[in-house]
């Protein structure tokens, strides 16, 4: 039993009060930009200390002297008993939802990385309860920053969602491997060392990029690995602190004790052990079944080696791994020498022959003896095929706040295992020694090793490939719900391009699987993040209106006889200064040039029967209608010179451009077929813009469009949109359109298709988002033999699907690569579930909605008959 806390028995945190020059409440650089900054500051404050001339017997804590480190440099861990390590922190995958033939490959991969790996390697993997506080201080920003209340109301509940929903399943999991040093030359100086271990992870990375796992925070010039290596260590023992202090914050703390201690400055520093940055304020081993670590009771057990399962399959540790909230999976793989193996083996395999001879076959003892001969023939026969003899132990750490918890949650975790035919026994008096093999540091206790080990091939302890459990966790994303697989949260943002190679998402779904729902509800969610959303209704518009109006979004119907119009002749302005800023003076181009072309394209939509020289002789009447309002291939001739706010001169109409074409006789018939837009039913299209464009959150209603004006009025919209896209490249927006089917389908024509399809290939260019919803695959994939219906697709880097009847999930999966499992599960989906494709993992997802959203954006017929109730009720004052 041992006990360590401060030397003058202050209670755990208390030291820290004093805190450092900045207070953590204001402190929110490390949630902003500068986060390297940070790391870059650490590492100073690092090498100040280093270089101190103080003396080494100065402590303050004495746990700090507990934990068997002496060294950090270089990114290299250097133990009290001379070993060299280092961390490496990697992004699992979801394997389980992988294809066979996939899986095999990552299997093998990860095999060959075994082969070349050290001597001995630790893998580990860290579950907790989801941080969502760096996500929650983005999100008070977004707050403090919206001057709407209806948005800011929204705000609210949609964090109240998060928090309701991260409390009560959201949980978020870290995957290590810790790589030590194989001493071949014992009396190597450090450099050597340090190279060799830098160049056996460079190995290994490579091997594990080929499983489709990345490593994290990994530099090859090793500027901020001291740092990493320091952080990792701080939030794998001070799981409690961690969640309130993060480690950027905890480091200067640290600095700045130990300088009030000692009564000096940043000058003449005192020494500071490595080990203060990362020790817990207390560890106590006095209860035999839990140890107290940082105020977190911890249990430890094993797999006895003979409560294996023989036959397991690739990837079997996922049961454990996603078993929930405070369950950590430590596996220690050692590699045998192959001809001391050999021997073993063979000499194994004579005793037991012998033993065997001399046993009836009716004894108890006879089939035991007989698999372990055949267990020996089988092991030879591997390494004869260039396999490696390696023992696996697995280690696992139960946490929970109290010892009743971690009992509780040992007891559960024994039950889910005996129906794999395995279990798991406690390190009971143990405490300490499971508290130290856990550490990660590649050192199993030998009293536990000789408990858990197995031997295996190298083919087999590749099945305990346990980077399985793939999380869909951004940092500045919005919520989706919850992961299936591991119940941690499912929260993507679009835009990283670090992670994503483009912003675009395309959902397909039946009719009444939640794709309208789901659409608003990532719309209103990128609106509360200030995110510009513009959506395109080609169909049921009005689902999207209360919504719209109760955020003060704007409502856009595009119709004939609409009391709304958006004057296409309109040249909308561009953030010239963001734009030059980027590509230089002059980059806009010739802006009448480019708005004739638009005009020219949508006059095509009206009269499709143009020839080459019609449309010549369109495009001079449109440069015509210009030059009459004073504007010429000049850019500067748009700027209203009476106006000292920099307007742009008043623009012509579809009218103006009518009047020149009719007086063109070659035009005439194209002057007849104008005349609906100007002086026709849909003279609505001929007049100055009337709403509001600059609006966050604009809906254009397409729903009401005849089949003759569905081409031109959606290339209105398209023209509207576009314009403010290519606004300002350093703005993040999003373009939705539902029921695309209805643009890119057997009644649209390629012109208009082309154009939709235009907008998921460049929308990235100009920092946007393109999202696309339909139900009807037979539609969405029929115009030109499917081209545009797959354009999308294979320009959408992350796509949803929701429930589809057997035949569409059929017609879809060969273009998604969708297994068997996979078509099964889409056809039993039920409403608000899903399958999320992104960065070649597929992920079943639980969508959640706050009821605020669910009350703004439902279309089912009960809730809506109880909403229209409620409101009756209260115009009625009851």
């Amino acid at each position: 039993m041992a006990m360590f806390k401060n030397k003058d028995n202050r209670p755990a945190g208390q030291a820290l009060r004093r805190g450092y020059n900045r207070s953590l409440e204001n402190d929110a650089s490390e949630n902003g930009a500068d986060s390297k900054g940070r790391f870059s500051e650490a590492k100073a404050m690092l090498d100040m200390v280093r270089r101190s001339s103080g003396k080494k017997d100065v402590e303050i804590q004495s746990s700090q002297s507990y934990i068997p480190i002496k060294d950090i440099r270089n990114g290299v861990i250097i133990t009290d008993d001379g070993r060299y390590l280092k961390i490496l922190e990697f992004t699992p995958i979801n394997f389980l939802l992988r294809s066979p033939m996939d899986q095999t490959s990552i299997i093998d991969s990860f095999a060959s990385m075994l082969k070349i790996a050290p001597v001995t390697v630790q893998f580990k993997s860290l579950s907790k309860k989801s941080d969502t506080e760096r996500l929650f201080s983005i999100l008070r920003d977004d707050y403090n920053n919206e001057k709407n209340e209806a948005v800011r109301e929204l705000q609210q509940e949609y964090m109240q969602l998060i928090s309701t929903v991260a409390s009560a399943e959201g949980v978020s999991r870290r995957f290590f491997m810790v790589v030590q040093y194989d001493p071949y030359m014992q009396s190597a100086d450090f450099d050597y060392i340090s190279n060799t271990l830098n160049n056996t992870a460079h190995a290994v990375v490579s091997y594990m990029q080929q499983c489709g796992n990345t490593v994290i925070g990994y530099s090859d010039r090793m500027n901020n690995d001291d740092i990493k290596q320091l952080e990792i260590l701080y939030e794998l023992l001070n799981r409690r602190r961690a969640e309130s202090v993060s480690f950027l914050n905890h480091f200067p703390q640290v600095v700045k004790r130990y300088l009030d201690y000692t009564k000096r400055d940043a000058s003449n520093p005192p020494y500071i052990p490595v080990t203060e940055f990362f020790a817990p304020k207390n560890i106590e081993f006095v209860n035999p079944k839990c140890a107290v670590i940082d105020g977190k009771y911890y249990g430890y057990a094993y797999i006895p080696k003979d409560e294996y399962n023989d036959h397991v399959y690739a990837g079997w540790l996922s049961s454990l791994v996603n078993a929930g909230e405070g369950i950590d999976v430590d596996v220690f793989v050692e590699k045998m020498p192959k001809e001391k193996a050999q021997r073993s083996i063979a000499l194994q395999i004579k005793h037991k022959r012998a033993a065997l001879k001399g046993t009836d076959d009716t004894n108890v003892d006879y089939d035991t003896l007989q698999d372990s001969i055949r267990s020996g023939f089988y092991l030879k026969s591997g390494l004869a095929n260039n396999e490696d003899l390696h023992y696996i132990s697995v280690i696992v750490t139960i946490t929970g706040d109290s010892a009743a918890e971690v009992e509780w949650k040992f007891t559960e975790l024994n039950r889910i295992l005996i129906s794999y035919d395995m279990r798991i026994k406690l390190c009971r008096w143990q405490t300490e020694q499971g508290f130290l093999s856990t550490l990660p540091l590649c050192k199993l206790d030998k009293n536990i090793k000789m408990k858990s080990r197995r031997n295996l091939l190298t083919s087999s302890a590749a099945s305990s490939y346990i980077f399985s459990s793939y999380e869909l966790c951004d940092e500045d994303g919005v919520l989706f719900g919850i992961n299936r697989s591991n119940r941690s949260l499912a929260i993507v943002d679009l835009f990283n391009s670090a992670k994503y190679n483009n912003a675009n998402l395309a959902v397909l779904g039946m009719s009444g699987a939640g794709k309208t729902f789901l659409l608003q509800c990532m719309a209103m969610r990128m609106r509360l993040k200030g995110i510009q959303v513009f959506i395109i209704a080609p169909d049921k518009g009005h689902e999207f209106k209360r919504a719209c109006e109760e955020i003060g979004g704007q409502y856009v119907k595009i119709a004939a006889g609409s009391e709304h119009c958006i004057n296409i002749m309109e040249i909308r302005k561009l953030d010239e200064e963001a734009t030059e800023a980027i590509d230089g003076e002059g980059y806009t181009g010739n802006r009448l040039a480019l708005k004739a072309q638009q005009v020219g394209t949508f006059v095509s939509l009206i009269d499709t029967t143009l020839t080459m020289e019609e449309r010549q002789l369109v495009d001079e009447a449109i440069i015509l209608t210009y030059e009459q309002f004073g504007i010429t291939g000049d850019n500067d001739s748009l700027i209203d010179n009476s106006s000292s706010t920099g307007n742009y001169k008043k623009m012509p109409t579809l009218g103006d451009l009518h009047k020149n074409i009719a007086n063109v006789p070659k035009l005439e018939r194209t002057s007849t077929i104008l005349t609906l837009f100007t002086t026709g039913s849909a003279a609505n299209f001929n007049g100055q813009t009337n709403v509001n464009l600059d609006n966050k959150y604009i809906i254009l209603d397409l729903t009401e469009l005849s089949a003759a004006l569905i081409a031109p009025g959606m290339f209105m919209a398209l023209d509207f949109v576009w314009d403010k896209v290519k606004e300002d490249r350093t703005k993040r927006k999003a373009v939705f359109i539902d029921e695309v089917w209805k643009l890119i389908g057997p009644d649209s024509t390629p012109l208009a298709a082309s154009f939709v399809l235009s907008v998921f290939k460049l929308i990235r260019g100009y920092g946007g988002a393109g999202v696309a919803a339909t139900q009807d695959l037979t539609d969405f994939f029929a115009l030109e033999d499917g081209k545009f219906g797959k354009g999308i697709i294979n320009n959408a880097k992350t796509k949803i699907i929701l429930k589809l009847e057997k035949p569409e999930a059929l017609s879809v999966q060969e273009t998604l690569g969708l297994t068997d499992s996979e078509v099964k599960s889409i056809i039993k989906f039920a409403r608000g579930e899903g399958l999320v494709f992104t960065n070649s993992n597929n992920v079943y997802i639980d969508f959640k909605a706050s009821p605020l959203e669910e009350e703004l954006i439902t279309t089912d017929r009960v809730l809506l008959s109880r909403i229209a109730e409620k409101k009756r009720l209260a115009k009625m004052g009851k």
